[in-house]
């Protein structure tokens, strides 16, 4: 399914509003110029239930786009940076612009990359898993009677991750601008 612009979603949520106050000025009209010397109670409930049908369709159509938009603009990328998924170039300025700290080119002087480039080298997948690299958290830490992680923090502190599924640009990235997290990448064969 091709996505449409946003801003033209945003466009056609006006344009079904301004259709659905017409339908309503209709009915109203209607309303005000009952008379039963005019035309028969039928005729009018006929004409009102015309109006009435096209103001639901259109309020429908409303309302699968502002879902859309919403999913779009805030639940989607917030659930697939919440579950380690990697990120459009889209998802992640929404993120930035909803303020959600993210990894970006401040965190390195200027390397010719930009912010979207940098954060997704701090995008890791293997087979078992994609997550975003975190340097700042301790190695997991599971209870022993549940197994559930104690903490709640977002991504996988290097230590976790095996160094062997990092892409070439990201090992040359962590090595060159990150030695310190570099040192950290688990490098036993895993299982």
């Amino acid at each position: 399914m091709k996505e449409v612009p946003w801003d033209d979603q945003i466009k056609s949520t006006t344009e079904i509003v301004q259709k659905s106050r017409g339908d309503i000025s209709k009915i109203l009209k209607e309303l005000k110029g009952y008379s039963p010397d005019t035309y028969q109670f039928e005729e009018l409930a006929g004409r009102i239930t015309e109006s009435l049908h096209q103001l639901d369709k259109n309020l429908l159509s409303l309302e699968n786009i502002s879902k859309d938009l919403f999913n779009r603009l805030s639940s989607d990328p917030v659930g697939k940076y919440m579950m380690g998924k990697s990120l459009t170039q889209e998802e992640y300025y929404i993120l930035k612009a909803i303020n959600i700290p993210i990894w970006d080119a401040s965190v390195i002087s200027d390397i010719g990359l930009n912010d979207y480039e940098v954060f997704q080298m701090f995008c890791y997948e293997d087979e078992e898993r994609s997550c975003y690299i975190n340097p700042g958290i301790k190695p997991s830490t599971h209870s022993p009677a549940t197994g559930e992680i104690l903490e709640l923090e977002i991504g996988c502190a290097p230590e976790d991750l095996d160094i062997n599924s990092l892409r070439l640009e990201q090992r040359e990235f962590f090595k060159t601008y990150f030695p310190f997290v570099y040192k950290q990448f688990n490098r036993e064969e895993v299982g």
